[in-house]
């Protein structure tokens, strides 16, 4: 019997922690690398070195050239959703690769730019 309330509870505690969500690769504090727009390079000294901040509870925070931008964010697979807090309009970014130094992402249909940020 002690044999049969072992598995099973070790069995529960496999499922808890299997449910438990992952805290996605792009979390944490970011630097722009550059930027591809439509073929041509912007390095982030150009645009003032720029910060991106995505944080564990949804909500984000960017620093460009003496601007802040807060907001909240969803992910969908590889799509990420950011919402601004002062608009209600949103924008999609294409995740191409997420690690622990690396995030790069597509933004845009018509005119497509891929943002390389590094930690």
């Amino acid at each position: 019997m002690k044999k049969i309330f072992f598995i099973i509870a070790l069995f529960m505690g496999l499922v808890l922690a299997s449910c438990k969500e992952e805290t996605p690769k792009f979390v944490g504090e970011w630097k722009l690398e550059k930027m591809d727009l439509a073929g041509e390079e912007i390095f982030a000294n150009v645009l003032g070195n720029p910060t991106y901040l995505y944080n564990d509870d949804k909500t984000y925070v960017f620093k460009v050239a003496g601007q802040v931008e807060e907001g909240v964010w969803s992910l969908d697979k590889e799509t990420l959703t950011l919402t601004p807090k002062d608009s209600e309009e949103k924008k999609i970014l294409k995740i191409v690769e997420a690690n622990s130094g690396k995030f790069v992402y597509k933004v845009g249909d018509d005119v497509i730019s891929t943002v390389y940020l590094k930690k």
